[in-house]
C-alpha cells in the first residue's frame, strides 16, 4: 500500500469521502468541505498524497483555530504591525509578500500555508511534544501529525533543513554585529 493509499484509508476511517475530480483552475490541487475532499485527477500519485494529507489536516483542524503565536523577535520586526500587535494587511497581501520574499531568497516555490506544516514536521523533529504541536497548529486530534507529519522529514529535507538554518544563524549573527 502506498502513502496515497493509506492516507485514503485514514480518510475513510475517520469518515471523509475522498473524490477525483476535475477543476476549472489549474491553481486548486485539492479542496476540503463538509467531510469530502476533493483532489485534482491529473496529479501524480505523490503529488495526491501531499494533497490528500493538507486537506485532511484541515478536516481535523478545530473550529476556533484562532489563536496567538509568539514568533522570535527577528521574525515579528519583519511584519508590518498594527499596534495590537495585528499583521495590518490583507491575506492576499501577506501571501504576495511572501511569495517575494521566497524568491528573493532564491528558494524553491514554497506556499504560506506550507509553512504549517512545515513547522510541524520540525516541531516534530525538535522534540516538541504532541500536545504543543497540536495547540500551535490548531488541530483538534493527534491523528493527523502522527500519520502525516512524524514521517514527513526525509534524510535529503534534514540536510535542507541544516543549510537553511546555518544561513540565517549566520546572517542574524552578522547583523547583530552590524548593530
Amino acid at each position: 500500500m502506498n502513502s496515497y493509499e493509506s492516507l485514503q484509508e485514514e480518510a475513510r476511517k475517520d469518515g471523509v469521502n475522498v473524490i477525483d475530480y476535475s477543476f476549472d483552475s489549474k491553481r486548486i490541487r485539492g479542496l476540503y468541505c463538509d467531510g469530502i475532499v476533493a483532489i485534482r485527477k491529473d496529479m501524480t500519485t505523490t503529488e495526491k498524497s501531499c494533497i490528500l494529507s493538507e486537506e485532511l489536516g484541515h478536516h481535523h483542524t478545530t473550529t476556533g483555530s484562532y489563536r496567538t503565536i509568539v514568533f522570535p523577535a527577528f521574525v515579528m520586526e519583519k511584519l508590518f504591525l498594527r499596534e495590537d500587535g495585528i499583521i495590518s494587511c490583507t491575506p492576499d497581501a501577506l501571501t504576495q509578500r511572501f511569495e517575494k520574499t521566497v524568491q528573493r531568497a532564491g528558494l524553491p516555490h514554497f506556499r504560506f500555508h506550507d509553512l504549517r506544516h512545515y513547522s510541524a514536521s520540525i516541531m516534530h523533529a525538535i522534540g516538541v511534544p504532541d500536545q504543543y504541536i497540536l495547540q500551535r497548529g490548531g488541530w483538534a486530534s493527534d491523528g493527523v501529525t502522527k500519520s502525516i507529519y512524524r514521517n514527513s522529514i526525509s534524510d535529503e529535507a534534514q540536510r535542507q533543513n541544516t543549510l537553511i538554518n546555518s544561513h540565517f544563524e549566520k546572517a542574524s549573527h552578522e547583523i547583530s554585529h552590524d548593530s
